[in-house]
């Protein structure tokens, strides 16, 4: 799907820039970018969940990986051990996602949605319960499978 120009302010891009360069980039100011969004494809794997760095029992972060063909995620939930609620997580910026609340107890179940089709994947206590930051856990789903 093709989306409208956007504009892209150039400020955060400097590492970008051919070395010694970067403010010559970064004074560019602001540049249209026309961008398109095209479904991944990771034939053969799995989704994954990456625990990101700096995630406690009270604020947990969630790195999506390997989500294949149906587009973004437009929402993202988990349930705790024994529990019967799906907690909503917010979305932070690209693939990552987080909770605030506490204390969490996994495994943790993680239920996907897909933004362009609604289309629903649960991946149930796919993230033990002696989760650790930065560790990755694998799920046996994926939505072309």
């Amino acid at each position: 799907m093709v989306t409208p120009t956007s504009i892209l302010v150039v400020q955060p891009f400097g590492r970008m820039a051919i070395s010694g360069e970067n403010g010559l980039l970064r004074n560019r100011g602001i540049l249209p970018v026309i961008y398109r969004r095209t479904p991944c494809k990771y034939p053969g794997k799995n989704i994954a969940f990456h625990v990101n760095e700096g995630s406690t029992d009270y604020w947990l972060s969630l790195l999506v990986e390997f989500e294949d063909g149906d587009g973004d995620v437009g929402s993202m939930h988990i349930r705790e051990a024994g529990g019967t609620e799906w907690l909503e997580m917010t979305h932070v910026w690209g693939a990552n996602w987080c909770i605030v609340r506490g204390p969490l107890k996994g495994p943790f179940s993680v239920k996907l949605t897909t933004l362009a089709t609604g289309r629903t994947l649960s991946a149930r206590e796919v993230i033990p319960r002696n989760w650790a930051p930065k560790a990755t856990y694998t799920s046996r789903l994926n939505f072309l499978h």
